[in-house]
């Protein structure tokens, strides 16, 4: 669950700043634990729209306990 709740944390931060869709792999502290969030994107059929795959884990464990996809709205404000 608390995997969860930071791919969807993730998801709004890359919503309000599109430009960290391609950024490094980055840790996460929440609940007394330090969780992996990577991000990959690929483009949709809608140029303004990446499409964005959010992976989480707890760091130094093994796979991910969350994956999350959805799109991001790379064009800003219209």
């Amino acid at each position: 669950m608390l995997s969860n709740i930071v791919a969807q944390n993730t998801l709004v931060e890359l919503r309000l700043d599109p430009s960290r869709i391609n950024a490094a792999p980055s840790r996460v502290q929440m609940a007394d634990r330090t969780w992996l969030v990577t991000v990959a994107s690929k483009a949709s059929s809608d140029p303004d729209l990446a499409e964005v795959s959010i992976s989480v884990s707890e760091d130094g464990g093994a796979g991910a306990e969350s994956l999350l996809n959805a799109f991001v709205d790379t064009a800003g404000p219209s």
